[in-house]
């Protein structure tokens, strides 16, 4: 799990649920921030506006981000022999947005799951919109969660984000939480872990 704002309390309220699978909490690195005024803080990448995407996105920096996150995946499945079919990235908030620029990989993942988050390089007339997902990854199933008072990623983002995915053949969930902002609480952590077990079960 990719942790931008998700604190390890909420994986660890995770572990019981799934006591056969390895949680692993990379966090980003502290780099210079457009939208904090270049003031450094740990971020995935560069972010220039909460307001529209379109255009004012980092292509740069979510690649070191996500061959950061691929070699750590890549590690895992070689360290403890463990299949890519058995991988799943998930991350809240930017976290999230590199989650789903894993569908990139050229290795097909367990599944991916975005929590109040977009998917990246994706906005009309993008150059990058055609490689948004590996012909490895049709395949993998996709949860995004996002709350109905979210207030700095807008959820239209990522309700396009997964339209996106959706025409590209890929099976999408978008679960709402009524009254839940930008966090995670009980009843999102509940469908997070029904969503592992499903992708990740006991062998």
């Amino acid at each position: 799990m990719l942790n931008s704002e998700m604190d390890t309390d909420t994986t660890q309220m995770l572990s019981p649920a799934l006591p056969h699978a390895r949680l692993v909490l990379p966090t980003a690195a502290t780099q210079p921030v457009s939208l904090n005024g270049g003031m450094q803080m740990p971020s995935w990448y560069d972010i220039h506006s909460l307001e529209s995407i379109a255009g004012r996105e980092d292509p740069a920096g979510l690649a070191r981000s996500l061959a950061y996150v691929e070699g750590l995946a890549r590690a895992e499945m070689e360290a403890s022999e463990v299949p890519a079919a058995r991988v799943v990235v998930a991350g809240f908030s930017q976290g999230g947005a590199v989650a789903l620029g894993m569908l990139r990989s050229g290795f097909a993942l367990g599944g991916v799951m975005a929590l109040s988050s977009y998917l990246p390089l994706v906005a009309p007339g993008s150059p990058h919109a055609a490689s948004a997902v590996s012909s490895a990854n049709e395949g993998t199933k996709v949860f995004f969660g996002y709350g109905d008072a979210e207030t700095v990623v807008q959820f239209g983002f990522g309700a396009a984000s997964a339209e996106f995915l959706r025409k590209r053949g890929l099976e999408v969930e978008l679960k709402t939480f009524r009254g839940m902002g930008h966090s995670a609480r009980d009843d999102e952590l509940a469908d997070i872990a029904a969503f592992l077990k499903e992708r990740l079960p006991a062998v």
